[in-house]
């Protein structure tokens, strides 16, 4: 109540003043307590905070000292959100290969591939599908396009050539008019197969090294016996040389040294016996030779030299005189021998020749299964591989053996539609004139530019590795900063693959004169082999084209001897490429793979060669017993990880795959983190915000080891579906990659950050 001189003034108390002294006390103190816990809430953070980078070096065991990349911080959200379609077209990959109720500390391949696994279904002409295979579907529709185009008359001799092959591959119904006629005949003509011919064949009419000769004359293979290649020498790598080496057994070698008792070796001998048949052969008289065939054989694979010591190059490189040749291995005539088998008017051999001798012990094991070897047994192998080779090329019959064989063996339950089978043969016996067709079409000059940038990256970032690693001494690391300089990188194609100048040059004295599905390809063959061995005449380092023919597959290629990369077109698309997505997916992705083949070149097999191609051990002992103690951590690590998948042959997994891995993983890394530092961060993809830049690069390097097989190849192989070869190539490399760890914040000690890693990059 208030007064002001002339009323009396009534004034509601405040809603403070109507409460209580103990609601006021109760209210303040209840003030005081949300002050408190504010208070409480906001210290706990800053501790959090100031602590994270002691924790998270104790967390990682990032050692101090060392200069790591800086790192983005976790979930970075200031950068726009890419609605491109390109950027929409890479997030809907992403997603659709990943598994998210997987944790990526944990299991790591099947987090990144396991929609892959759930959704894809394999083909049945294939054994198993994986990251590349929509790439080479991709390549195999685009090589079928430019054959397919209507032949024009502006179209020069090479690219009318093609597409003549090509439609003779096609029509099928001219095949099964043709009929067997055209091989009975090329038999004849070679001196005939005794299987078929039985007591008409007269044995005083054969022999093996003028039977080989005839082969090479026809068209067929002369290395059924011995192979004689043309190669670089690798102690004079300006010029090409001769090189012996063991004979052609093609894919079955690796089944056929098993001996008879294996299912495999019967399927195969099944195979030889139901083809005979087909071709007029009687049985049981025909049976009993084909035994014997198959015995020479297997004779044959188990003098080859073995998995483990085929890339030990200095081990099968014997350089010698042909007269030093002759006075050790008297069982042949050799400057005739190789003369007739190269058959060039213009280059005849003498005693004094230099020739290469890949494995002078299986010379002397041939000599002596000579000696023991009838001339019939001679005359029916040589036959048999004439036929086995024609079979392709043959009616419909003939292959439906040929697929059979493929299901048991290759568990391929049915061969692939006609087009791509002739797409794959005329691709294979013309690469030049399809590369230059198919690069015409299908090249992007952007592409490759951008592409020749991030080879410079990585080859730069390989050299800041080479720095880094302390298993090299100076001198080693001196030479492999060499090595890395000099390597020479073919992109998508060189400039010469389209020169119809030199195309028609190349392909001016073939001609597709004989009608026959299996003369034509005799043809071609025959015309590419005498090439082959004109090389001769040539200097190495002239311009070739052995590089380029590997331009119209789907994967980057090294090669040791050559210190040559070749990054064919087209993996430039798939979820290994595009100009239209974030690098950091690009870098993941492709610069992982090219990384992997640059690490190529410094492993146990590229050490064998130095910049120049000069067979040279660059390495010093020193480092090699280092390097041999860096992978022994990781072929234990492997052993460990496979203590539950029986009998896994650690050979088959291969530690240099894994080293070459790790290096191509940290190099590709790097390089990314230097295009960030040139041209700075980069958009979000939608739907995938949650997820940092670093983290994507990891996922998209993932995702190329992605493959699914068939479960009966997994457990005859000696793994399981959940394990697989390639859940073992990501879980082995990227736990042993410390950046991955710390970008995901795994925990330490667990799946992906274990507590003892293989660090050898």
């Amino acid at each position: 109540m208030e007064y002001d001189g002339d009323h009396v003034i009534l004034k509601n108390p405040s809603w403070w003043e109507r409460r209580t002294n103990l609601e006021r006390r109760a209210m303040a103190l209840s003030f005081l307590l949300f002050l408190l816990v504010i208070g409480l809430i906001i210290g706990l953070a800053v501790v959090l905070f100031t602590g994270f980078d002691r924790e998270t070096q104790e967390l990682y065991m990032i050692p101090d000292g060392e200069d790591y990349p800086v790192l983005m911080p976790l979930r970075e959200r200031e950068e726009p959100i890419c609605v491109e379609p390109g950027c929409i077209h890479a997030a809907s990959d992403l997603l659709n290969y990943m598994d998210l109720s997987f944790k990526p500390c944990e299991d790591f391949y099947h987090f990144a591939c396991g929609g892959f696994l759930n959704k894809t279904h394999i083909p049945t002409d294939l054994v198993s599908v994986d990251s590349y295979t929509y790439n080479f579907d991709m390549l195999q529709q685009h090589l079928r396009t430019v054959i397919e185009e209507p032949p024009q008359p502006a179209d020069i001799k090479p690219f009318a050539l093609l597409k003549k092959l090509y439609n003779k591959c096609m029509n099928t119904r001219a095949i099964e008019l043709e009929g067997i006629a055209t091989l009975r005949s090329a038999l004849r003509n070679l001196g005939g197969w005794p299987v078929l011919d039985g007591y008409k064949w007269d044995e005083r009419n054969f022999d093996w090294q003028n039977t080989v000769y005839r082969f090479r004359r026809a068209g067929f293979s002369p290395n059924y016996f011995l192979s004689l290649k043309v190669s670089p020498d690798f102690h004079n790598s300006s010029r090409y040389y001769l090189e012996l080496d063991e004979a052609d057994l093609g894919p079955e070698i690796d089944f056929l040294a098993r001996g008879l008792e294996d299912e495999t070796v019967k399927a195969y001998f099944s195979y030889m016996v139901e083809v005979a048949t087909r071709l007029g052969a009687e049985m049981p008289f025909g049976l009993t030779q084909l035994k014997a065939v198959l015995e020479f054989e297997i004779a044959l694979a188990k003098m080859s030299v073995g998995r483990d010591d085929i890339w030990n190059i200095s081990t099968q490189y014997h350089p010698m005189r042909i007269s030093e040749l002759q006075r050790r291995h008297n069982f042949i005539f050799w400057v005739d021998y190789i003369n007739r088998v190269i058959d060039l008017p213009e280059y005849k051999v003498t005693s004094e020749d230099k020739i290469i001798v890949r494995v002078s012990q299986y010379l002397t094991d041939f000599e002596n299964l000579l000696k023991w070897t009838s001339t019939k047994i001679l005359a029916n192998y040589i036959m048999w591989r004439a036929v086995k080779f024609s079979v392709d090329f043959l009616p419909t019959q003939f292959r439906d053996l040929r697929n059979n064989f493929y299901r048991d063996v290759y568990e391929i339950q049915e061969m692939p539609p006609r087009w791509e089978e002739c797409v794959l043969t005329v691709s294979t016996r013309m690469p030049f004139v399809m590369g230059s067709l198919y690069v015409q079409k299908y090249i992007n000059e952007e592409d490759k530019e951008v592409v020749y940038e991030m080879v410079t990256n990585l080859k730069n970032q390989f050299m800041e590795l080479i720095k880094a690693v302390d298993w090299m001494d100076d001198s080693t690391r001196l030479a492999a900063f060499d090595k890395i300089e000099s390597m020479a990188v073919y992109t998508a194609f060189s400039d010469e693959l389209l020169s119809t100048k030199r195309l028609q040059k190349h392909y001016s004295q073939l001609d597709f004169n004989r009608n026959s599905y299996l003369n034509c390809i005799l043809s071609v063959d025959l015309f590419e082999k005498d090439k082959y061995y004109k090389r001769l005449r040539s200097f190495a380092s002239s311009p070739d084209w052995n590089v380029e023919e590997y331009m119209i597959e789907v994967s980057p290629n090294y090669f040791s001897a050559e210190n040559k990369l070749s990054i064919p077109n087209a993996i430039l698309q798939g979820i290994f490429f595009s100009t239209k997505r974030p690098q950091y997916l690009n870098y993941g992705a492709l610069a992982y793979v090219i990384a992997h083949e640059i690490a190529d070149g410094l492993d146990d097999t590229g050490i064998q060669f130095g910049r120049n191609t000069v067979l040279a051990h660059w390495w010093s002992d020193h480092t090699k017993r280092a390097f041999m103690r860096k992978t022994q951590c990781m072929s234990s690590q492997f052993r460990n990880y496979t203590h539950n998948v029986a009998e896994v042959d650690i050979y088959m997994h291969g530690i240099n795959k894994n080293v070459a891995n790790q290096g191509g993983l940290k190099a590709a890394y790097y390089a990314y983190l230097k295009w960030i530092e040139r041209y700075g961060r980069e958009f979000q993809l939608p739907s995938l915000t949650y997820y940092t830049p670093q983290q994507l690069f990891w996922i998209a390097a993932a995702q190329t080891h992605c493959r699914k097989y068939r479960t009966d190849y997994l457990k005859r192989e000696g793994f399981t579906e959940y394990k697989s070869p390639a859940y073992f190539d990501v879980h082995e490399t990227f736990s042993n990659v410390e950046y991955f760890a710390r970008d995901f914040h795994c925990r330490y000690g667990s799946a992906l950050n274990p507590v003892h890693k293989c660090l050898i990059w």
